[in-house]
């Protein structure tokens, strides 16, 4: 063990990677390039959750919001993706042994100022959104981090267009498609596949400990949208054309995030020693405009219909709060089951609700009746509501009118409210 360790640490002082042997080999169970570029793709494993809470500025489930943190979710993400970026570069640093300057150290902090921008969204895209919730929530008995917010205003105010909105730019932001690079990458340089077939072959040292049937971990499932669309307003043309928008809006972001990726894939491939002329060398100019421009009209294409798959709409037939119940009950034995199946954190969920001023007048006449107090189940919707929210990670947006006397289980759990008027041009 000592002769190993002398014999590691003299590789490291003279820059030779220490994956080119077999003893690191085992110890580390990656080769070089791979193991460069490992803390941001783990980091990236867990895209989806991170977009999520900085689109909509959702606090992590552990977090007491009685306390008030001084920092928003999106500056806390930041920080983590910051410290990522520094431990690849000290990464880098160790292979080419050189020492960065002061010059060059400021003009790091700014690139990697932008790298993050580009990561991570800086919201709904909505001014009068974002800046409702970057406040501080309301200081309320629990301790539940859930987002539930609600939109009033007057009939064709444009709250179900926000709410549209919202929901294209919620399932574009936690879109995992336009940094699918950086998996390609590890998973063709897998030890996995690299072993298959070799009788020399020797398992890695986490296969040592956990057992050689061991398997990766995979991407966090990306969130969904679940639209209960009561008064059946939602066009699913304007859906389509707002989630197109998103997708592109959000694919001009994340320019420099991917050209970042790119540059570090090609620089531990130089560093790696890697064989042979890539494509951007071989092809001409033309070539390779041609090239990219149909790859990235795939991957756009590919995103829209991703993020179109996500978004769920539900119409109930009937004008009652029955069908809604269901659905919340479906909705959360659906995600018990993931989570039970999975293992992992799950993204947060987005439930919107839409006109939820419709069944007003329906539930008061049930109400009025005599004998029948419980009978329009909205009490037992607003409690599948809670019971969901408390079980798992959910945003709640619902839109109404400027009514009064509105049920006291919503104004309990309602953490943001927005008032959208129509203006006058």
């Amino acid at each position: 063990w000592l002769r190993r360790s002398a014999r590691r640490r003299a590789r490291r002082l003279a820059g030779v990677s220490s994956c080119s042997s077999s003893d690191e080999s085992i110890e580390e169970g990656c080769d070089g390039g791979n193991a460069a570029i490992k803390p941001i793709v783990k980091w990236q494993r867990q895209y989806p959750i991170v977009a999520a809470r900085s689109c909509l500025s959702l606090s992590h489930s552990g977090t007491v919001i009685c306390r008030g943190s001084t920092r928003s979710p999106r500056e806390r993400e930041c920080n983590r993706l910051y410290r990522v970026l520094n431990k690849l570069r000290r990464q880098q640093s160790m292979q080419q042994q050189q020492q960065h300057n002061d010059d060059d150290n400021t003009q790091t902090i700014e690139n990697d100022k932008l790298v993050i921008d580009s990561f991570l969204p800086p919201g709904t895209g909505i001014s009068i959104i974002d800046s409702v919730l970057a406040r501080e929530t309301r200081r309320r008995e629990t301790s539940s981090c859930a987002l539930v917010l609600e939109m009033t205003g007057n009939r064709r105010s444009g709250k179900t267009t926000t709410l549209v909105t919202i929901a294209a730019r919620y399932v574009a932001s936690t879109a995992n498609s336009f940094f699918d690079d950086i998996l390609e990458c590890e998973g063709s340089t897998s030890m996995a596949d690299k072993g298959k077939g070799d009788p020399n072959h020797r398992p890695t040292k986490r296969q040592r400990r956990h057992g050689t049937n061991v398997q990766p971990s995979q991407s966090v499932i990306e969130p969904r949208v679940v639209i209960l669309d009561i008064d059946h307003c939602i066009n699913p043309i304007k859906l389509m054309l707002a989630v197109r928008e998103a997708v592109l809006r959000r694919f001009h972001e994340t320019s420099v995030a991917r050209k970042w990726i790119r540059e570090l894939i090609a620089n531990n491939n130089k560093q790696g020693g890697a064989t042979g002329t890539t494509s951007m060398e071989e092809d001409s100019e033309a070539q390779l405009y041609d090239e990219l421009s149909t790859r990235e009209k795939t991957m756009i294409e590919r995103s829209i219909v991703s993020c179109l798959g996500r978004i769920n709409i539900v119409q109930p037939r009937d004008f009652t709060y029955l069908s809604l119940v269901a659905t919340l009950e479906g909705l959360r034995q659906s995600l018990d089951n993931e989570s039970k199946d999975s293992n992992q954190k799950q993204a947060p969920t987005l439930i919107m609700i839409d006109s939820m001023s419709t069944l007003d007048a329906a539930t008061q006449y049930q109400e009025s009746l005599p004998a029948a107090k419980g009978i329009s189940d909205r009490n037992e919707f607003f409690r599948q509501l809670i019971r969901l929210r408390d079980s798992h990670e959910v945003a709640i947006i619902g839109t109404s009118l400027t009514m009064t006397g509105r049920c006291s289980i919503w104004e309990k759990i309602v953490t943001h409210r927005v008032s959208i008027e129509r203006g006058s041009n």
